[in-house]
């Protein structure tokens, strides 16, 4: 009973894709719902956002069905890769699902991972100091039952 209960919790804050952007939908929905908002960037659905005064973009990948199942967004220029960006959306995912359930740094590369019934919520922040690199990434990741823990 107790672990029907955790598992109902869960579910409703699952996101089951980022903003208006659902797992499964088409290009064409997409399209639909983000309306004057989308954009085509090397092919793909795109909108852009702003975190803090940093532009960035959201881009939709598809399986070879045409479905969605990849959300990827980051900085439009290289240059705004920043401690700060990483900061704040680490700040706005904690504030909106709470604490990260994994917390990895290894080798320069710090991953932060939100886990729900059918989406995988990462940001990852690279710095590599030899090779003056830096990247920061927030991916939404649809994961099906059988690949999900929970």
């Amino acid at each position: 009973m107790m672990l029907a209960a955790v598992a109902f919790l869960l579910a409703a804050d699952d996101p089951g894709g980022w903003s208006k952007a659902k797992w499964g939908m088409t290009d064409a929905q997409l399209s639909e719902v983000f309306g004057a908002e989308t954009l085509y960037i090397d092919g793909h659905v795109a909108v852009h956002l702003t975190v803090g005064d940093i532009l960035c973009h959201a881009m939709m990948h598809f399986d070879k069905d045409g479905h969605l199942n990849l959300i990827g967004i980051g900085p439009v220029k290289i240059d705004d890769m920043t401690d700060a960006l990483y900061l704040n959306l680490q700040e706005m995912l904690v504030q909106k699902y709470g604490r990260p359930w994994k917390s990895d740094e290894e080798n320069g590369i710090t991953s932060l991972q939100w886990t729900f019934p059918t989406t995988l919520i990462t940001l990852q922040r690279m710095k590599l100091p030899m090779i003056a690199r830096r990247n920061v990434s927030l991916t939404y990741e649809r994961v099906t039952p059988a690949s999900n823990p929970l």
